[in-house]
């Protein structure tokens, strides 16, 4: 192995302690629980932008309808009174409106759809940052739930020569064939 992969090993093998001395588990935790709760906020505003969208599409619907109605009453009374031209017009419209009420349809379709995902994702979410809220207070409330450091753990341990001589005899014993 040369020297510079040895280096090399060495530096990153330091570089990542580092690392892990740096990142706190409590701090990572609460960062998280930020970020959830600025996605949980945003959505909750799309859902509320959405559900306005949604107002908006069912009183245009309402609107058509209104319209289609009215274009109807109107077809009849031109039809008495024998103005065919007049009645061509007012089923222009209405074929007009019929089409705008479908695409209308459709889109009150697609964001109805969007809002049932969207209110998912939202339960998901918020069952989601509950378990991390519990998790934190948990780590609050209970601090054995936080690992001592491990400079606190000692590293090297003085053995005895007796506790070497059984050793040897252990394994010299294992190895005799019987």
């Amino acid at each position: 192995m040369t020297v510079l992969t040895r280096v090399g090993r060495l530096f990153r093998a330091d570089f990542h302690a580092v690392l892990d001395k740096l990142e706190e588990p409590d701090v990572l935790l609460r960062q998280s629980l930020r970020e959830m709760e600025e996605e949980l906020l945003a959505d909750q505003q799309c859902e509320k932008r959405w559900q306005l969208d949604m107002g908006s599409l069912q009183r245009k619907h309402s609107d058509f309808e209104k319209t289609l109605s009215g274009i109807g009453e109107e077809l009849d009374l031109c039809f008495a009174a024998n103005r065919e031209e007049l009645a061509r017009n007012l089923v222009k419209r209405r074929l007009e409106t019929e089409r705008r009420l479908q695409r209308l349809r459709q889109q009150s379709n697609t964001l109805e759809k969007s809002l049932a995902d969207l209110r998912a994702r939202l339960r998901d979410q918020q069952e989601r940052l509950e378990m991390l809220q519990q998790k934190a207070a948990l780590l609050d409330e209970n601090p054995c739930y936080s690992s001592p450091s491990a400079e606190s753990w000692p590293l090297e341990t003085a053995v005895g020569e007796d506790e070497i001589e059984i050793a040897f005899l252990r394994e010299k014993q294992r190895r005799m064939p019987s």
